[in-house]
């Protein structure tokens, strides 16, 4: 209560305080609902513009794109928590931030804040969900825009990048196209990257026996075309049609000088350690559709279908150059191709006028097929020569099929209650080269999710769930992992990770869209945890590092966070947000049998971020930091490496010239990126504790600026 009592004097805004903003508060739901007039406050061009104006929404445009939804298992009844008419797109890498920047201003009716649960969206609910209504037809014109951007870093590297954006309407059929080269987005993944290390190599009693500096440039190109279309039939059936195709290429070079010490400090060799990494080709493509029947007045079916590919092939090399002499080390040429298709069908209907059900069933086929030739220069005259390794060519599929049933009751004015319950099957089957593996599976997955609305402003929330991880097939194949110069096996025995888990939370919205405080608090209970193990595969006694189940694990912690107008200091229009999350985690290492956190999990993370719209200039301006603390740690067979990193600041100002032009400046980085990592190598293994030899290394990358200029058409 204590954060949000701060909110409260931070905003200056008191219960019951009047405002004269254009938010309406439907009181059934306690929703929120923002319209036309809270849109002419800003002169912006986009449903992305707008939402990023609304106090606790940023933050869910900001999430990368690697996160949660990534790795979703199925469709599910889970997903995006921003909609586009109550429906989620019909797909999974077509994201929904790129969707918003193709939504022109003109075409918005309203954005609503839904914080029950409610029959008339597309997916359960982790919070607050947002809602985008756009204007009876889909498209009221047809509009477009232009993104001109270039980027550059700190080291006078350039590149020129833009987008173009159109939506249009032909009949009953609206539609959305864009076409872009290194998305202009938040976490600015294309273009070009460049990271410095300083790095020393330690004999086990501390004298040094390596020091190495080395610089590691990455061009990354990507383009994306993606098209979103909705057709309304006249009897208010509805089909859409989702597609997005991206082709990429990756060329990466590390060089590393390096030179040696014996233990008495005398110089040993010194030379150049030459690695790169080419992808040149990786396609990705997804179609997904879904077909919505109304029947009667009040229940409906809906289908929905999904298929996606990606299809890389790349080249690994690691070479040494000492003087004039050119060696290699080893190389990996690799093919991989990975496929999912998915269909959902449910059937909705209200069972009284405060229930509602939803019944159905998916099936989805996931399947990878990889084949690598990986080289070694075992015999030292300088040649990399082809190897033997378990499994070099391998497809792994997983079939798998669910029955569900959602539920949602409100069960009075203040309780409402949505719970769920899913029956899973599935089998994974791994063909080729030295393996032939078939495992079934079989989970069943409850979910509650429980609400007290105490009054309009503050709802509590109990949600407990049994989830199921969907696998990374690329833990069931062998890989030669050049940054580390090792290789690692595959694990056709791979479980999916389970766990029980329980939140319980507090939301408080402040009175006259003055902001939003939440408070959670978590405990998760995990089983069949993957991390590193090591396996011996042929059986002819030589481990190797893999993915695999250790056991039980568990995690706990809470969060902060809260996103409030700073009225009291006459700035109503500035926002801050914050977050902080502190979590520990509990597994036992299979390696040494002692207690540990968990692998690849920072002990806390802390955000704050102002934005300011200044509405009489057309001018806006913002600043965030971003800190993920604590040690990241990684267990293996023959090592223990811990990272750590260091706060990220970024910032940008945007000026908008009428009602066609923005000017925009984002500079990423400012603070350099640092990371550290501490790497200890073990003599025999980790059980016997051992060390052969400790790294350090710290590290830096380069500030990104990105110019763009967008216009509106």
């Amino acid at each position: 209560m204590a954060a949000v009592l701060a909110a409260q004097l931070l905003s200056g805004q008191p219960q019951g305080a009047e405002s004269n903003t254009a938010v309406t508060d439907d009181t059934g739901s306690s929703n929120v609902v923002y319209g036309e007039e809270f849109f002419a406050k800003y002169n912006v061009t986009t449903a992305e513009d707008i939402l990023r104006r609304i106090p606790g929404v940023a933050a869910m445009l900001d999430v990368p794109n690697e996160g949660p939804d990534a790795q979703r298992r199925g469709f599910g009844s889970e997903g995006d928590q921003i909609l586009i008419n109550g429906r989620r797109l019909a797909g999974k890498s077509n994201e929904i931030s790129s969707a918003l920047r193709r939504i022109q201003i003109q075409n918005l009716e309203r954005v609503e804040l839904l914080r029950g649960t409610s029959n008339d969206i597309d997916v359960r609910s982790d919070g607050i969900v947002v809602n985008i209504i756009l204007k009876e037809g889909g498209v009221a014109t047809s509009t477009g825009s232009v993104t001109l951007a270039a980027q550059m870093n700190e080291y006078g590297w350039t590149d020129l990048d833009g987008a173009v954006n159109y939506n249009g309407e032909l009949g009953s059929l609206s539609y959305f196209v864009s076409l872009d080269k290194n998305s202009i987005s938040q976490d600015q993944r294309g273009g070009f990257t460049r990271r410095k290390r300083d790095e020393t190599y330690l004999y086990p009693t501390g004298e040094v026996m390596q020091i190495r500096e080395s610089v590691t440039d990455r061009d990354l190109q990507e383009y994306s075309f993606t098209a979103n279309s909705t057709y309304d039939f006249a009897r208010g059936d509805k089909l859409q049609f989702n597609a997005l195709v991206k082709p990429s290429s990756l060329d990466e070079s590390n060089v590393a000088p390096f030179t040696e010490y014996a233990v008495d400090g005398s110089t040993g060799l010194s030379a150049i350690d030459l690695r790169s990494l080419v992808i040149d080709r990786r396609l990705e493509w997804e179609l997904g559709g879904t077909y919505e029947r109304q029947i009667g007045d009040s229940s409906n079916l809906k289908i929905l279908t999904v298929y996606s590919s990606d299809d890389t092939s790349s080249v690994e090399a690691r070479n040494q150059l000492t003087g004039e002499q050119f060696d290699e080390i080893s190389s990996n040429l690799s093919e991989v191709l990975k496929t999912e298709a998915i269909i959902r069908g449910s059937y909705y209907r209200p069972l009284s006028g405060k229930q509602t059900i939803e019944m159905g069933a998916e099936v989805a086929r996931n399947s990878l097929d990889q084949t690598i030739d990986v080289s070694f220069d075992l015999d030292g005259d300088g040649i990399a020569d082809p190897i033997d390794i378990f499994a070099p060519s391998s497809t792994v599929e997983e079939t798998r099929s669910e029955i569900f049933v959602n539920h949602d009751w409100t069960l009075s004015s203040r309780w409402t209650a949505a719970s769920s319950l899913v029956a899973e099957n599935s089998e994974i089957s791994q063909r080729g080269v030295d393996i032939n593996n078939t495992t079934q599976f079989s989970f069943v997955k409850p979910r509650l999710d429980l609400r007290f609305a105490l009054n309009p402003s503050d709802q509590f929330r109990l949600k407990i769930e049994r989830t199921v991880s969907q696998l990374d097939f690329a833990n069931f194949v062998p890989k030669y992992e050049i940054r580390q110069d090792r290789f690692s096996a595959g694990n056709p025995d791979l479980r999916p990770e389970t766990a029980w888990e329980y939140e319980l939370g507090l939301e408080h919205r402040l009175p006259n869209d003055q902001g939003v405080v939440q408070v959670r608090m978590f405990y998760n209970d995990i089983q069949d945890r993957i991390e590193s193990v090591a396996v011996d595969l042929d059986g002819d006694g030589a481990f190797e590092p893999a993915s695999g189940n250790i056991g039980a694990a568990t995690e706990h912690g809470g969060e902060l966070t809260f996103s409030v107008r700073m009225t009291r200091f006459g700035a109503p229009d500035l926002i801050l947000d914050g977050q902080y999350l502190a979590r520990k985690s509990s597994v036992t290492d299979p390696f040494t049998g002692l207690d540990r956190k968990m692998a690849t999990m920072e002990d806390f993370i802390a955000g704050l971020s102002i934005r300011h719209d200044i509405a009489a200039s057309n001018l806006s301006y913002g600043i965030s930091y971003q800190h993920n603390g604590g040690r990241n740690v990684r267990s293996e067979w023959q090592e223990y490496r811990y990272f750590s990193r260091e706060p990220e600041i970024n910032a940008f100002l945007e000026k908008r010239f009428g009602s066609r032009w923005t000017l925009r400046f984002d500079a990423l980085g400012l603070s350099g990126n640092k990371r550290e990592r501490n790497r200890l190598i073990y003599a025999v293994d980790a059980a016997d504790g051992a060390i052969s030899r400790r790294e350090y290394y710290d590290e830096t990358r380069d500030r990104r600026y990105t110019l763009s200029l967008t216009s509106t058409f």
